[in-house]
């Protein structure tokens, strides 16, 4: 089993990003796994196509996952339950959504993993990883508590759907 970082492409592919405080706002609650939809207000964003055109998952800071309409559609049913597909407004006519991963899985393996800490005895940094397979079975998407949601790991289930229905404008880094 393999297991990737997710990586928006914005070196060729369109950007986006928050318009407002109010809006960056939004977008940073999406560190924590608490629901929102039922509360989500969307948020605007602006577009930066310097890069390139709107590909199927335009960067947010990097490591917010944002779908296009289509790419929501093809991989729904593969990541039912484990996200929230939030609404986002953006200055073109596609509808995009920013992904929320709830599944927030301690399958890291702190003693077959490489980790830096900082002086509180939190991790900063995982440099070499090490997974916990049996806590990832039908897992797509997730996240892990050592990195606070701000990382987002994917199956090889995930990258395969991506690449056999020619999604782009996402980079997969591999790690085990």
């Amino acid at each position: 089993m393999s297991i990737y970082k997710f990586f928006a492409e914005s070196d060729r592919f369109a950007c986006i990003a928050p318009r407002g405080p109010k809006d960056r706002k939004a977008f940073d609650s999406l560190f924590d796994s608490t629901p929102k939809a039922a509360k989500w207000i969307p948020p605007r964003v602006s577009l930066d196509k310097s890069q390139g055109k709107l590909g199927d998952f335009p960067s947010l800071y990097g490591n917010i996952p944002v779908f296009s309409e289509h790419a929501w559609a093809t991989l729904e049913a593969m990541l039912r339950g484990s996200v929230e597909a939030l609404p986002i407004v953006l200055p073109v006519d596609s509808r995009y959504l920013a992904i929320h991963v709830l599944d927030v899985i301690d399958a890291l393996d702190k003693g077959k993993s490489e980790l830096t800490y900082f002086s509180s005895g939190k991790v900063m940094g995982v440099d070499k990883y090490a997974f916990k397979t049996n806590k990832l079975h039908n897992k797509h998407i997730f996240a892990i508590p050592e990195t606070d949601g701000a990382e987002v790991y994917l199956s090889d289930d995930f990258k395969k759907a991506v690449e056999q229905n020619g999604l782009r404008g996402i980079r997969f880094k591999k790690l085990v």
